[in-house]
Formats: C-alpha cells, sequence, structure tokens
C-alpha cells in the first residue's frame, strides 16, 4: 500500500498539483461512485446529473 501512495503523490508531483488536493477525485469522483454503487446496491447517478458536473467545472 505505501508503494501505491508513493506512486500516487509522485503522480502528483509530477502534474504539479499540490498534495491538498489529494482527495479531490474530480471527474474520477463517478468512476469511484459506479464502483461503490456496484459494491453497495443504489442506482447510479444518471448521466445527465455527471454532465452538469462536468460542465460547471
Amino acid at each position: 500500500m505505501m508503494v501505491e501512495v508513493a506512486s500516487f503523490y509522485s503522480d502528483m508531483e509530477d502534474r504539479e498539483r499540490p498534495k491538498r488536493f489529494t482527495h479531490d477525485l474530480g471527474v474520477s469522483t463517478f468512476k469511484y461512485q459506479d464502483w461503490l454503487v456496484d459494491r453497495c446496491g443504489p442506482e447510479r447517478i444518471e448521466e445527465w446529473r455527471k454532465a452538469i458536473y462536468v460542465m460547471s467545472q
């Protein structure tokens, strides 16, 4: 796990992204939420809601 964390931080540094954004998933939020829904059961987020989020960024 520590290797994955180090790799993640290294990737952030390469992209010049400050560590304060570590937990900001951005558009990947939906990928994570879909993964979570597949395991826990409630409905996935509608595509139109995802589109509104992406357009507002």
